[in-house]
């Protein structure tokens, strides 16, 4: 009876994970149709997942030079410290983008998808994710798949959702979250990209990174329930994009 029980386990946990797949990552790529954020900033270097018909970006840059500092594994390693003496802004920006049609085979608008982004409040070697529908940020630069370099529109009109298929953005975690982010310090930060149909059931492709920031995660304390706390606060508008590399 036991044997039969855990063989029916092991079949449904066969199934979901068959369901489930992981992402085949794919390091130091293009995305497509191009970086479509600003103006100035190059393609390259990013940690993609293309599955679906669905192509699924993460990068991190130095900020205003453009250097990813790939290390070809989905990490990336960047400096400690404030851009500027006092700042809570990181010497290097995260990058997100998406293209849900990206070689014309899925068929899918930005209206057929639910996009997630997770950003780990946890500069340890733990991953704590807090995570936001990307098209509550106000500032995403949106296309197709002939919009040039840097011809992004930037919009918060969710009507425009029907007829794109592409939506990048470039932030700063130094930007509205001080509560858990310290710039200075040597730490860890993952973040992870996901994109499910429009119900919500069926990941369609995602991509995840690590940004390796001075000595890596040494000695950074776990964050605090009133860190936490404040994240949500703080909302997502704070979180504001700096596109100029």
């Amino acid at each position: 009876m036991k044997n039969n029980i855990l063989a029916g386990v092991i079949a449904v946990l066969s199934l979901w994970l068959g369901g489930q797949a992981q992402a085949a990552l794919l390091f130091d790529q293009n995305v497509t149709p191009d970086v479509i954020f600003g103006s100035g900033n190059s393609n390259g270097g990013w940690t993609v997942d293309r599955r679906n018909g669905v192509e699924v970006g993460l990068r991190a840059k130095k900020r205003f030079v453009g250097d990813v500092n790939s290390n070809g594994d989905g990490t990336y390693s960047h400096d400690a410290g404030p851009y500027s003496p006092g700042s809570s802004v990181a010497l290097w920006n995260y990058e997100m983008a998406v293209n849900v049609d990206y070689n014309g085979t899925s068929f899918y608008t930005l209206a057929d998808t639910q996009i997630l982004l997770s950003i780990d409040t946890d500069g340890g070697a733990g991953v704590s994710y807090v995570t936001f529908p990307i098209f509550a940020f106000g500032d995403n630069a949106y296309g197709t798949n002939s919009t040039p370099n840097g011809g992004g529109t930037v919009t918060n009109n969710p009507a425009v959702y029907g007829g794109l298929n592409v939506v990048q953005n470039s932030q700063n975690l130094g930007f509205g979250s001080p509560a858990f982010f310290d710039p200075s310090a040597d730490a860890e930060w993952n973040f992870r990209l996901q994109v499910f149909d429009a119900g919500g059931s069926t990941l369609l492709a995602e991509s995840e990174i690590t940004v390796i920031v001075g000595n890596g995660a040494t000695a950074v304390p776990e964050p605090g329930t009133l860190a936490l706390l404040g994240i949500g606060l703080a909302g997502l508008g704070a979180l504001r994009r700096r596109r100029r590399s």
